[in-house]
């Protein structure tokens, strides 16, 4: 993470994106500090190393986009990102992340296939991913995408969403033999 962040503070010399600059170095100033980083809770973490990905995104550059998308994967593989102590909704992880990319049907498409790419992955990579509601909230970022995208989008939109609700009712099925199993 922050190798992405010190990428996108570098890009963004120009005093048209310093806001950009001034929010990677504010995440990297917690996450270069041992102290900084063990006092910082998980969900404050993120929303400080998310600020300058969404950022970046609204920005329209290219290459900034492509730090984000990277940033946004290094976050999601990063443990020091993860937990599932989060006490409010707006905490977890893939709301956090849903809220970054809410911006991804105003996207050129090569970046809103990466985006629905990266959805679908953190549905099947992140076990607690799996519920109703987070469900719901990916579903709106694909429905959104699709409805303002060209007809090669919308086939990554259609694909992406389809796996994604196939793994969630058999997840929904798993569950519900255990607990018929379970009572019998």
């Amino acid at each position: 993470m922050e190798e992405t962040l010190k990428k996108l503070a570098k890009e963004t010399s120009t005093p048209k994106l310093a806001f950009i600059k001034q929010s990677c170095t504010k995440a990297l100033e917690i996450l270069e500090s041992p102290e900084k980083l063990s006092s910082t809770p998980t969900h404050e973490l993120r929303e400080r190393c998310l600020e300058p990905i969404q950022q970046s995104l609204e920005s329209r550059s290219k290459k900034l986009m492509a730090h984000a998308l990277a940033g946004l994967h290094d976050l999601l593989n990063d443990e020091r990102f993860q937990s599932s102590f989060e006490t409010a909704e707006e905490q977890l992880l893939p709301v956090q992340v849903l809220n970054t990319v809410y911006i991804t049907p105003n996207l050129p498409e090569e970046v809103q296939v990466e985006i629905m790419k990266l959805l679908l992955n953190m549905t099947f990579s992140i076990s607690w991913c799996m519920n109703a509601k987070v469900i719901c909230k990916v579903s709106q970022v694909y429905v959104d995408t699709y409805s303002g995208s060209s007809q090669n989008v919308r086939g990554s939109v259609k694909a992406a969403m389809t796996q994604m609700l196939k793994s969630f009712t058999e997840k929904l099925r798993e569950v519900e033999e255990t607990v018929v199993s379970m009572l019998c």
